[in-house]
C-alpha cells in the first residue's frame, strides 16, 4: 500500500534529517581542514602559547626596569638641576628600552 508509513515514520522526513546531518558533518570537517591550514601557515596560533610568550616577556621588562631603577638612582640623587634629571631618566628609559628589545632577539 502506498498510503502505509512504515516504523521510521515519514521517508521525506527521514531523508531530510538525514541530508542535514551529512551536510553538517561535511561543514564540521571542511572547518577542522580549514583550522589545520590556517595552524600550519601561522595565521592561528595556540592560546596557551602566546599567554606564555607574553609572560616570559613580562618577567624579562619587569626584571630590566627594576635593575635600572638601582643603577639610575646614585645619579638623579646627586643632580639637583631638574633638566639634568629628566635626562639620567630619558637616557635609562631608551637604554631600558635597547636592552629589552636586544634580551627579545
Amino acid at each position: 500500500m502506498d498510503n502505509d508509513v512504515d516504523s521510521f515514520g515519514d521517508a521525506t522526513t527521514l531523508e531530510r534529517s538525514y541530508l542535514k546531518a551529512k551536510t553538517q558533518e561535511k561543514q564540521y570537517k571542511a572547518k577542522l581542514v580549514e583550522l589545520s591550514y590556517q595552524k600550519e601557515s601561522g595565521k592561528v596560533v595556540e592560546n596557551e602559547a602566546v599567554r606564555r610568550e607574553a609572560f616570559e616577556k613580562g618577567r624579562k621588562l619587569r626584571d630590566i626596569l627594576l635593575g635600572y631603577a638601582k643603577k639610575t638612582a646614585p645619579f638623579v640623587a646627586c643632580e639637583s638641576d631638574v633638566q639634568k634629571c629628566e635626562d639620567i631618566l630619558d637616557d635609562a628609559i631608551k637604554k631600558i628600552i635597547v636592552d629589552y628589545l636586544e634580551r627579545d632577539k
